[in-house]
């Protein structure tokens, strides 16, 4: 059965935030406060989904809703998602949640979304929306891709 385990998590309610588990805890990141229709950049972490902690109130991607966030050998990635610019095809990474850097970007803008990792190979995508609307795409990004901008 499902229960509630906190009553108000300290983060403001929101929707659309990417969510996942990486190195033992659930992270949070960004996401639409509805109310406000105001996208944010900050993300969260919790062990225990009772104890939430701010890993970063502004973290330097733009802030967004609807992207995916998927860890993959021993990183966090930040893929694509819905800015004020619309669709974005930005992949950001984070070894620790806390420091971002850019990466190489999406082949295509698009969010609502979703991300899996292939093994050793790379990230893979499937759906989602561009600006044209809803993507057929299923597309696999190479890790190497991914690293290449990093430097």
């Amino acid at each position: 059965t499902w229960s509630k385990v906190v009553e108000r998590a300290p983060f403001a309610p929101r929707c659309g935030m990417g969510i996942t588990t990486f190195q033992g805890r659930i992270w949070i990141a960004g996401g639409t406060v509805h109310a406000d229709v105001q996208s944010l950049s900050d993300v969260w972490s919790t062990a225990d989904g009772l104890q939430w902690s701010l890993a970063v109130a502004a973290a330097p991607f733009s802030s967004r809703s609807a992207m995916a966030l998927q860890p993959f050998q021993g990183q966090l990635f930040l893929l694509g998602g819905f800015t004020v610019e619309g669709p974005s095809a930005e992949v950001w990474v984070s070894s620790d949640g806390v420091k971002w850097a850019q990466s190489a970007p999406l082949p295509v803008a698009m969010s609502d979304f979703g991300a899996a990792s292939l093994g050793k190979e790379g990230l893979f995508t499937a759906g989602g929306t561009t600006g044209d609307g809803v993507s057929e795409d299923y597309t696999a990004v190479p890790f190497s891709l991914a690293l290449a901008e990093r430097g």
